[in-house]
Order: structure tokens, then sequence, then C-alpha cells
């Protein structure tokens, strides 16, 4: 058997798919889920349990996905290792199909009635629902419009678009602070005023009240739950974020620097649109979810970095002759003259902003 690992969140078992290996738990927990993720079947954290056993014996997909819930241990077992090892200890290779059939059979017997329960809960006139859920006519009122249930193509465009947002201010703002022209700032303006507006739709308007979310395998749509949830997940980060919206009214970048709060949200919904992929069949592994962040952070790191360095030059050392911009001279000759990144002026007794053709030949030259 060959020894694997998985952390929270990882899909050991997706369904659908045609598997040829079973699974033995040795430590952590596991749940079996629907297809779409959203009803649980079983929670499995015995050592010693195992999933994936039907495609061992059964020429057919299969019909559960098994997520990690915590860090796990399992063991994984191919076919025919087990036919070879079954074949080794002479155990009747029929018997144990008629066995595993009939584990198949409980399972599939089980998780349709918990899907028949699932259903009849939702009857207002059946028992089960007057005991699970006294509420509901309440409960019912407060469902949001299905375009806003998790997995939807509005959630997925959404939160697309609101990665991009993040990705925007993460690259925009301290360039603009660093590096802006009148013409160029003019642009910038325009753009943040629109990303302004979707954020704060986002904010207030949707992600408080209206975007149902999954946890624990259980689909929760009531705006109570909703904005409870949402407090816990990045509720501060998006308010202190919206403050900036403040620049339009009062020009500052005092305000504009607030939005690079949403930085702090990235990682979040990089892994949103990976659940978003993986709902469509395009499964990124855990570890290449990883690396995209790390590049990504580093990128934006380099970038906030040269800008913060760009700035010191702009602002702070401007009345200094001897400075990090006045010494780079790719072309040579001496410090602070013409051919320096910055050149130092007797008269004005300070450097200007930058000595090459444009401020963007600064910025690749000071990034480099």
């Amino acid at each position: 058997m060959r020894q694997l690992v998985f952390c929270a969140g990882d899909i050991i078992i997706h369904a659908g798919d045609m598997g040829s290996e079973m699974f033995f738990l040795d430590r952590g927990t596991v749940r079996v889920m629907s297809s779409d993720h959203k009803t649980v079947y079983a929670t499995l954290s015995q050592r010693g349990a195992f999933f994936g056993e039907t495609c061992l014996f059964l020429n057919k997909p299969r019909s559960t996905s098994v997520c990690a819930q915590t860090f796990c241990d399992v063991f994984q077992l191919g076919k025919e290792d087990l036919f070879n090892e079954l074949k080794r200890r002479d155990i009747d290779l029929a018997q144990m199909r008629e066995l595993f059939f009939n584990i198949h059979r409980e399972n599939e017997r089980r998780n349709k009635a918990i899907e028949g329960n699932l259903i009849r809960c939702k009857e207002p006139q059946s028992k089960l629902n007057k005991i699970i859920d006294a509420d509901n006519q309440e409960s019912n009122e407060q469902m949001v419009p299905k375009i806003f249930l998790p997995g939807t193509s509005f959630r997925f465009i959404w939160d697309v678009f609101t990665t991009l947002g993040i990705i925007y201010y993460a690259l925009s703002v301290l360039y603009q602070i660093a590096f802006r022209t009148v013409d160029e700032e003019n642009t910038a303006v325009g753009i943040e005023i629109l990303f302004d507006l979707f954020f704060i739709i986002d904010c207030y308007t949707l992600r408080s009240t209206q975007f149902a979310f999954v946890e624990n395998g259980i689909l929760h749509q009531s705006k109570g739950d909703i904005i409870k949830h949402y407090k816990k997940n990045g509720m501060i980060p998006d308010v202190v974020a919206s403050i900036s919206l403040l620049d339009i009214i009062f020009p500052s970048y005092h305000f504009r620097l607030l939005s690079l709060v949403r930085i702090l949200r990235l990682p979040y919904f990089l892994d949103s649109l990976c659940a978003h992929l993986d709902e469509r069949g395009i499964r990124i592994s855990l570890a290449s979810n990883l690396l995209a962040k790390i590049v990504l952070l580093y990128m934006i790191a380099c970038h906030e970095i040269s800008c913060i360095w760009f700035i010191i030059h702009r602002y702070v050392e401007r009345g200094k002759e001897l400075t990090w911009a006045t010494s780079d001279c790719p072309l040579g000759g001496d410090t602070g003259s013409d051919t320096c990144l910055a050149m130092w002026s007797d008269e004005l007794q300070q450097h200007n902003v930058c000595n090459m053709d444009s401020l963007n030949d600064c910025y690749i030259r000071g990034s480099s």
C-alpha cells in the first residue's frame, strides 16, 4: 500500500471519476459528500475506516466525493495489488466480491435515505420538517435568489472580478503615488471609482446579506447566518478598505492607501476560484494553489517595495543630492549627472523625479 498525506480541504476522491484504488484512513477525519459537495453522507474518523472500495469491483464512476476535513494520513490500495494479495492468501475472490457488493448496496441505501430525508424535511406538512426546522416559514422568507447560491455562474464571475479588483488595487495604488502623471492619474481615478462602487455593492449588499454559503456540508441561506459568516470571514478588512471611497470627496492618497487592506483577502478569493474551477471539472491541486499564491504575493511584494523605494526618492529625499536614484547611472558619469536615474540641480537644490524618457522607464529600472 502507498501512504498519502492530505491537508484540510483536499479532495481525496472526486465523484464521477473512474478510479482503480481504495483508501484506508490512518489518522484524521474525512467527509463523504455528494457530487455537488452540498450533502454530507458520512464523517469518518476511526482508524482503519475505508472508502472508495466500490470501483475495485464495479466498473462504474465513483458516486461520491471524499474530502479531508483535517490533516489526514491514508493508505492507498490499488485494484491489482488487492487481487494479487487475495490470490496469495488463497481467499475466495467471489466471496470477497459479494462482501463488497453488500457494502455498496448498504451505502447506496443509506445515501438514498439521507437524500430522501433532506427532501422530506423541506415539505411543510412532514413531521421531519417540524422536528428539524420549527422556524421553516421564517427561513423560507429569507431564502436567497438562486443566482446567489454557491457554485453558480454569477458567483463565479463575481469572484473573478473581485479577485481582479484586489490585484488592481495592489498594483495601482502605490504605483500612482510613486509614478503618476496628471493624465495617468485622471485615467486611474475613473477606473478606481468603478472598482470602488463594485466593492461597495459587494460588501454592503451582496456578501453581507445575499451570498449563501456551505459549511460542514450544510447550505446556509438565511440572512442572519450569512452576516455572521461574513463577520468571521473578511467583513472588517472589506469595510476598512471601503473607506478609501472618501478619496473622491476629499482627494488624498491617505484614504486611497486603505484600499490596500483588501490584499489580506486575496488568498481567500484565490481559494474560491479554485473551488469554482473544481466544480467545473478543472482541478487544481493544493500544491499548485499554494505555489500560485506564493508567486503572486511575491510579485506584488516586489512591486510594492519598488514603489515605496521610489516614493522615498520622490517625496522624502527630494532635497538630498546623494540618493540611490542620483547614484544610479546606467550610462556611467558622475553622481547626479544627466546620465543618472535622477539629476541634481544646484540652482534648485533638489533633484528631478526621473531623468529617463518616462516614469515607466524609471519604474522598470527601479524594479531591476
